[in-house]
């Protein structure tokens, strides 16, 4: 979840840290999914053949006549932010926030090459137990996170205290815990503040421009193209009518190759003085395999030790592999 999971406080948090992070953590912990590893599953996935079903809605979606273009009432950049901001609770009501948790769960599920974003896009997300996950989700101003992942009796973590972090893997002779490499530092280092990359961006050192009207979910919604102060430049698709942030680009890195990523939020609702998104989904470069992730509880300000962000002690007279 090096790029998504927001993936920060706000279900962003889930957008930068979890939707990447899940999905190459569980490949890499070994933990057992009926599809493969996360990377295979990928690979696999850009090159089978699609089923029956996914054959019959890409040609109903084709045949479908052109949709006319979306429209939304003009506004500036500014005038966009404030809303969204308003919106989302304020950033004042954000900027009290010093901890969250999220608790959930993370489905796979198949989607329809090139459907993503279509307003009757096939996802098909089977709620199978068996291709279920629980997580928790932990995060501390400023840049600290601490994701577990729970399959079958076996726990995964993923943690960062601001400065270092760590992965710890089951395996059959016990867990084993690995420092971040540099280029997982850096990235995770990076992520944006708790409240996303929207509220408070010009601070940020973020550019923000209008990138046009587009459609998300068969709804109009303003396309935001933002400059990070880092370099990279992310688009997050603002919905006309009530001003959150539904949609959000990025990449993947899974194995050696990149991969580019749509993610989507729905189900705000409010927490506190904040809106949250408990529903989130993710596909990766227009494949077959999807995610979702489902929160079931958000916790706001709740104490968090520091020792949670912190490379676990490695037992008297072993260590950390």
């Amino acid at each position: 979840m090096s790029d998504s999971v927001y993936e920060f406080l706000y279900a962003g948090a889930l957008r930068r840290r979890a939707a990447t992070v899940l999905l190459c953590l569980l490949g890499t912990a070994g933990i057992p999914l009926r599809t493969a590893d996360a990377a295979s599953a990928v690979s696999d996935a850009s090159t089978a053949i699609p089923p029956p079903a996914a054959v019959q809605s890409a040609r109903a979606m084709a045949e479908e006549p052109p949709a006319k273009p979306p429209t939304a009432p003009k506004l500036s950049v500014e005038g966009i932010l404030s809303r969204n901001a308003k919106a989302r609770g304020g950033l004042p009501a954000w900027h009290k926030i010093q901890t969250m948790v999220q608790i959930g769960r993370i489905q796979r599920g198949e989607q329809v090459p090139g459907a993503a974003g279509h307003a009757k896009r096939a996802a098909r997300l089977n709620p199978d137990a068996e291709q279920e996950v629980a997580f928790r989700l932990e995060m501390e101003r400023p840049n600290k996170m601490r994701l577990e992942l729970e399959y079958q009796g076996a726990t995964a973590i993923q943690a960062f205290d601001g400065t270092n972090g760590y992965t710890v893997q089951p395996s059959p002779a016990g867990a084993v815990a690995h420092p971040f490499s540099e280029a997982q530092t850096r990235a995770t280092a990076e992520q944006q503040d708790l409240e996303g990359p929207l509220l408070g961006a010009p601070a940020k050192g973020t550019v923000v421009s209008l990138d046009g009207v587009d459609t998300v979910n068969g709804r109009p919604a303003y396309k935001l193209a933002l400059a990070l102060k880092s370099g990279t430049v992310r688009h997050v698709w603002v919905d006309a009518a009530t001003f959150f942030d539904v949609k959000i680009d990025g990449t993947r890195q899974i194995g050696d190759r990149t991969w580019p990523v749509e993610t989507f939020f729905a189900d705000f609702r409010k927490v506190g003085d904040l809106q949250v998104p408990y529903e989130i989904q993710t596909a990766v470069g227009g494949v077959h395999t999807m995610e979702r992730i489902v929160l079931a509880k958000v916790v706001l300000n709740a104490p968090l030790e520091a020792s949670r962000f912190a490379l676990p002690r490695a037992p008297e007279g072993g260590g950390s592999r």
